[in-house]
């Protein structure tokens, strides 16, 4: 029997509900507050499948436009209701929104051992630009007397490190001054060396960028200081597309989370945008 369902944003009410469907999929589940902060943004969004018989939520993506580069962040479909055709329309949706959001690159990750997901959006265009890593740094991994200083970025600021790190302005600012969102740059002798943003309540790190390898570990250990609450004994690094990084954390034992693929789309103008 085909799924009767239709496609709406979610209310602020709604929260168990849509963590209730999001539990079903991913190990890894939205929080509450990060839920609440994306609905009050108007150039993000989460779109839930809803049931038609029941109003139950049946699956849902996460999308978000900066500047002109949309992200994909999330997408699920409830097990119980896999294959079915409910993926490919959600993706199909989500791309579409992002275009008429103006957006004329499209961008999500997924897990390199993810093979349905990968062939779903090569169907749609996609290609696989590059891989992405998610270690978990311990707290026993830091060292204890880290060099340089880490500190907030300043508004100002975030053109000028967005060119040296090479990273979306528009992204990077839509975070800059929010909860639990943190711009932070590590400094060696007046130097910028490392860039990233990081929340203090996931916690962890994405991206995180740094030029000269050799304080690595010096930035990494300096986060820590943001994390205050103490059930945490660790926290996430993403890392795009720097070998050299990615190999010198497997030297060190640091454990690799999962590894994914960045895949991109580009969205053609139409003729009225040109």
């Amino acid at each position: 029997m085909p799924l009767d369902y239709y496609l709406r944003n979610p209310a602020l009410t709604e929260w168990e509900k849509f963590h209730e469907l999001d539990k079903t999929f991913f190990s890894e589940t939205v929080k509450k507050k990060s839920f609440e902060d994306v609905l009050k943004r108007p150039r993000a969004s989460y779109i839930v499948a809803v049931d038609k018989s029941n109003n139950s939520f049946l699956g849902y993506y996460q999308i978000a436009a900066y500047g002109k580069e949309g992200i994909i962040h999330r997408i699920g479909v409830h097990p119980q209701v896999q294959r079915k055709g409910l993926g490919t329309k959600l993706l199909e949706s989500a791309i579409n929104s992002l275009k008429e959001a103006g957006c004329t690159k499209i961008k999500l990750y997924v897990r390199t051992d993810n093979e349905a997901a990968i062939n779903l959006y090569k169907k749609f265009d996609f290609e696989i630009e590059k891989k992405s890593y998610q270690f978990i740094v311990k707290y026993s991994d830091l060292i204890d007397e880290p060099q340089g200083k880490c500190r907030e970025a300043q508004w100002h600021e975030i053109p000028m490190f967005c060119l040296i790190f090479n990273q979306n302005p528009d992204q990077i600012k839509l975070y800059f001054g929010q909860e639990n969102q943190l711009v932070l740059v590590y400094e060696y002798r007046g130097e910028q060396l490392g860039f990233c943003r990081f929340s203090p309540q996931f916690p962890g790190a994405m991206p995180f960028l740094i030029k000269n390898t050799d304080f690595m570990m010096d930035f990494i250990s300096l986060l820590k200081q943001y994390i205050s609450d103490p059930q945490f004994d660790s926290f996430k690094l993403t890392i795009d597309n720097q070998k050299e990084l990615v190999q010198l954390l497997i030297d060190k034992g640091i454990s690799i989370n999962y590894e994914l693929y960045v895949m991109t789309k580009s969205v053609p103008l139409t003729e009225e945008e040109k």
